[in-house]
């Protein structure tokens, strides 16, 4: 009995350790942020790719590239495929105009997928007006 009682007093002054438990409790937290931050940063990469392959459509065809707007939206299409097998486009012409809109779910752009029931439901939209020149 007595080794008992001397191992609980060893234990509870004994600091070697310490920083170990600390470390447990916050790297989960660390972690799950910077998925975060991966996240977030790579959504909006793919985003500002998918804005550019609109732009470039919708100028192909106000330029007299593109015959219709379902040229548009498969060339939006081909484009983008490497991003998600769930990507929609619309394109319109309408008053002068040529309007294209990219949807995406977003969880198809998050290459970590922690949290991502969170995120199972918001689509990524991108949305690009040009004026038609011909």
């Amino acid at each position: 009995m007595k080794k008992a009682g001397g191992f609980l007093k060893r234990f509870v002054r004994e600091e070697d350790g310490s920083q170990t438990i600390e470390a447990l409790i916050w790297m989960p937290i660390f972690v799950t942020v910077l998925a975060l931050v991966i996240n977030v940063s790579l959504v909006f990469f793919d985003q500002s790719q998918m804005l550019r392959v609109v732009q470039d459509a919708n100028r192909a065809l106000s330029m007299g590239m593109f015959s219709s707007d379902t040229d548009v939206e498969k060339y939006v299409l081909e484009n983008l495929s490497y991003l998600s097998d769930s990507v929609e486009a619309d394109a319109t012409v309408a008053d002068g105009f040529v309007t294209t809109t990219v949807t995406v779910p977003a969880l198809d752009l998050m290459p970590v997928k922690i949290l991502g029931s969170y995120f199972s439901d918001t689509k990524v939209t991108v949305v690009a007006k040009h004026l038609l020149e011909v």
